[in-house]
């Protein structure tokens, strides 16, 4: 049998209320008690709220690691969301371009230096 977690919104971030705090320190014992072990752990964005957090990068993925290992995943599959990216006006421009330029007559195709700014700033 395949067994899997999906996780999201886990918003890690700076002034965090103490039950949030609770919660999540909470969740890897829970899923240990309650799941086992699973084959993986889907994590489908928003692991900080970008704009309230600063350098927390390392607690999140001691975080992840933590839930991995409370349910003995071999696997983490994780899909960044839109609270995990600094946003500025430049790239809410390039975003603007890409609506514009990128649609069915591109097959939705990026050139790499394009691709490689938009996912930078995950």
């Amino acid at each position: 049998m395949f067994k899997w977690v999906h996780l999201s919104d886990i918003h890690f971030q700076e002034n965090e209320g103490y039950n949030i705090e609770i919660a999540r320190n909470d969740l890897p014992t829970y899923l240990n008690e309650k799941i086992g072990k699973c084959n993986v752990i889907f994590i489908t964005g928003d692991f900080r709220f970008a704009k309230n957090s600063k350098g927390n990068i390392d607690d999140v993925c001691e975080y992840i690691k933590k839930i991995k290992s409370a349910v003995n995943a071999e696997y983490v599959l994780c899909v960044p969301g839109n609270h995990d990216l600094d946003r500025n006006s430049m790239r809410e421009a390039v975003i603007d371009g890409v609506c514009n330029k990128y649609n069915a007559a591109t097959d939705g195709a990026f050139n790499a230096d394009m691709l490689e700014y938009l996912t930078s700033g995950f």
